[in-house]
């Protein structure tokens, strides 16, 4: 299936408000042209639209195939391009979720940056309350859905909320998320390489059995990498029943062997 790229987004789009608010006016590249008939200016402009709608389709198919290959092409969002307004005050759906996501890549998903952190209150905050909440809970029917809550609970609160006690306060949520999510299997929709989202809420978790689960995750996915990763978090929570590194933030005393872990530059999660 041929996904059309953006440009060609972006002329249909323009045709289609053209019909919804009235306009006559037959556009080409979003550049006015001389004005034509109004009935051969609609049919052209209905033409556009049927074609439009028959893109929504492609562009979902897009989005599941992008799991499965290469990240899909950036299309703004309607209401943005032409307002400017954030995608905050309208509805979204889980799969503009994950191509935000994949978007960004391994790059900035677990590296600290101040533009990237903004990037997400700014388009996502309302929606990672609404989550938080339990009101985006019919997300759960599907696989990209559940992921989708996930990064919304887990993932982008780490981000937004640094050094703020709100970083840590919907992991209860992720983790219930990742409960449904795994017992319907819909870790395996995906990629292995990003399975460990899934499991992740289990890595953050200050439960030492929690942590084990994320252990036996991440090995089962032959990535060396986050199964490390899981290795050692599970290893902190082993030693301390919880990770030093919040200790501040949430307002907790350092005991005498966490405070000697921490001036030793221990793993911080």
């Amino acid at each position: 299936m041929t996904i059309l790229g953006n440009q060609a987004v972006a002329i249909l789009v323009t045709h289609v408000r053209d019909i919804e608010n009235g306009h006559r006016i037959c556009r080409l590249d979003n550049k006015p042209r001389a004005s034509l008939k109004a009935d051969k200016c609609l049919a052209r402009a209905q033409n556009r639209k049927r074609a439009l709608e028959a893109l929504q389709i492609e562009k979902i198919a897009g989005r599941h195939a992008s799991l499965l290959g290469e990240p899909p092409c950036p299309v703004k969002h309607p209401a943005e391009k032409e307002t400017g307004m954030s995608v905050n005050s309208i509805d979204l759906d889980p799969l503009s979720v994950l191509e935000f996501w994949w978007q960004a890549g391994p790059n900035k998903w677990f590296a600290r940056d101040d533009a990237f952190d903004h990037q997400i209150r700014d388009r996502f905050l309302s929606h990672m309350d609404a989550a938080k909440a339990g009101d985006l809970d019919t997300w759960l029917d599907t696989p990209h859905g559940a992921l989708a809550l996930i990064i919304l609970t887990d993932q982008f609160p780490r981000n937004v909320y640094r050094n703020d006690p709100r970083a840590f306060a919907a992991d209860p949520k992720a983790c219930d998320v990742a409960d449904i999510a795994l017992s319907r299997s819909f870790d395996l929709a995906f990629p292995k390489s990003v399975r460990v989202f899934f499991y992740l809420p289990y890595e953050h978790a200050e439960d030492i059995d929690l942590q084990e689960k994320a252990v036996d995750l991440c090995r089962r996915t032959g990535e060396q990498t986050y199964y490390h990763y899981a290795l050692l978090h599970m290893d902190v929570i082993r030693r301390f029943g919880r990770f030093p590194h919040r200790n501040t933030v949430l307002g907790r005393e350092t005991t005498a062997a966490e405070a000697a872990y921490l001036a030793d530059r221990g793993f911080s999660a």
